[in-house]
């Protein structure tokens, strides 16, 4: 629907932009202290040199958030290990699985907003209505 409206998710392209996305997603966690998820237009795949590759919807260029100088990815201190991964590390850590992580979101952790790729949401065990939004862009 969205796209029929010439809009889709959010994509980030500078600093301005993520100022904005963080700034909002503040704002609705002023209403929604339990909000923690909010999707946006990002997926990323593996490479076949096992290159993490980020697209947007809108198949603008990924070049800010993908660039070193972005340093807004989510960091696991525990598996020393800076999103995107392309998989769920924590997953084939402790289950030896290899799961792909195709969506990209906002992630309130730790006090702050940082990206992510995740994966498929076939276990939707730690999603919940009131804990998930998206941010759209026309």
């Amino acid at each position: 629907m969205s796209e029929d409206l010439g809009g889709h998710l959010v994509t980030i392209h500078s600093d301005d932009d993520w100022d904005d996305l963080v700034d909002t997603a503040e704002d609705a966690r002023k209403d929604n202290s339990d909000l923690k998820y909010i999707w946006i237009g990002g997926t990323t795949t593996i490479g076949n040199d096992n290159q993490i590759i980020l697209s947007w919807v809108d198949d603008s260029e990924t070049n800010y958030v993908m660039s070193d100088v972005f340093d807004h990815w989510y960091y696991n201190e525990t598996l020393d290990l800076t999103e995107p991964s392309g998989y769920d590390a924590y997953e084939w850590e402790t289950n030896g699985t290899l799961t792909q992580e195709p969506y990209v979101l906002l992630w309130y952790v730790d006090d702050t907003w940082s990206l992510n790729d995740v994966p498929d949401l076939t276990d939707y065990s730690n999603y919940k209505d009131s804990n998930m939004a998206f941010i759209y862009a026309s």
